[in-house]
């Protein structure tokens, strides 16, 4: 009977830790997934809002960095903007 107990409450302690591990795994991965889509976002925002870029759809190129007038013209496609 005590040997009966004892493998019933060993069987009890590892579903218990089986248990917190796959918690934690889960909540890893929940967590991983949240800091891709931030890292996609804050990509997003750094490429397509916050980087100067030709108005012309079929360019797009981008202007990292320029002097003086904001009349611009676009090295690659030439197309000319402020």
């Amino acid at each position: 009977v005590h040997s009966a107990y004892v493998h019933a409450h060993r069987r009890v302690i590892e579903q218990r830790a089986v248990d917190e591990l796959r918690q934690e795994i889960e909540q890893k991965m929940r967590s991983d997934v949240c800091q891709s889509r931030v890292e996609r976002l804050r990509l997003h925002v750094t490429d397509n809002i916050l980087t100067l870029r030709c108005p012309n759809r079929e360019c797009a190129q981008a202007f990292y960095d320029f002097d003086g007038c904001f009349a611009l013209a676009c090295a690659k496609c030439r197309h000319n903007f402020c």
